[in-house]
């Protein structure tokens, strides 16, 4: 749920929030960002249990930790603890939600993570003199019939066997989040050119790779990143006649072309 401030995404989460009570909680908080070292087994516990779980991250520039969201959205069983008590499992039954003022940075392209996230855009920024700040009394007042609501919309869909489709709004939303994070492809569209007979030394490319991203602005991948996604892309990595690493499939951009 991605949108700056003033837009509604608070005042729906928390009105679905306290109509579901006890079945719906906040996420630690860092839960699915990267962060530096071990995150501690017990901010996994408070999932257990639990149909709706809110993240929020308000930090710019901050990363998805790709592998954690897999984990917690799968269907695998999830292994964790409480303070002072032995480590157990439990089968996942919640649905994570993130709410952000700023998009998270994604550096995988794979579809493992992107089948995963939906970005909804709450770019409607409500002016002031329309703000009603009693909506939120109102909304929890409103809590027996908002539950009524979700459990008979489930129902029905349940019974009818189809399946909640995604609005176009989001999946243009979504495409366009995963285009800005193609930073690998914008730089190959930037300096190279895709030729079947082409190569370019590993070493030259990965040059060629940190003084772009020097220039854009982009904290660079390292060197067995960035080949492990050349491959994911099709590339081949081998040896020249020379014993030199080169890259088949890519030369160097020429004035005036664009990589296809």
């Amino acid at each position: 749920l991605y949108g700056v401030g003033a837009n509604g995404k608070s005042t729906m989460v928390n009105a679905i929030s306290h109509a579901m009570g006890e079945y719906a909680s906040a996420a630690p908080p860092g839960l699915l960002m990267t962060k530096y070292g071990q995150t501690h087994p017990t901010e996994l516990a408070s999932l257990q249990g639990q149909r709706f779980v809110v993240a929020a991250e308000s930090r710019e520039g901050g990363r998805l930790d790709e592998e954690r969201i897999k984990a917690l959205t799968g269907s695998d069983s999830i292994t964790a603890r409480r303070m002072r008590e032995d480590f157990y499992t439990f089968r996942p039954t919640h649905k994570l939600a993130l709410m952000t003022n700023h998009k998270p940075v994604v550096r995988g392209m794979d579809e493992g993570i992107w089948r995963r996230l939906l970005l909804i855009a709450f770019d409607e920024v409500i002016p002031e003199a329309e703000r009603d700040p009693a909506l939120t009394g109102k909304l929890r007042a409103e809590a027996p019939g908002i539950l009524r609501w979700m459990v008979e919309g489930a129902r029905l869909l349940h019974e009818s066997g189809a399946r909640l489709e995604v609005p176009d709004d989001v999946k243009a939303a979504t495409r366009e989040y995963r285009t800005e994070s193609d930073v690998l492809g914008e730089f190959l569209s930037d300096s190279c050119d895709e030729v079947p007979n082409g190569e370019i030394q590993s070493s030259a490319l990965f040059a060629l790779y940190l003084a772009w991203c020097e220039e854009n602005g982009e904290r660079p991948q390292t060197k067995t990143s960035l080949g492990l996604r050349l491959k994911d892309r099709g590339f081949v990595g081998d040896k020249d006649k020379r014993g030199n690493r080169v890259w088949r499939g890519l030369q160097t951009r020429a004035p005036g072309s664009k990589f296809r």
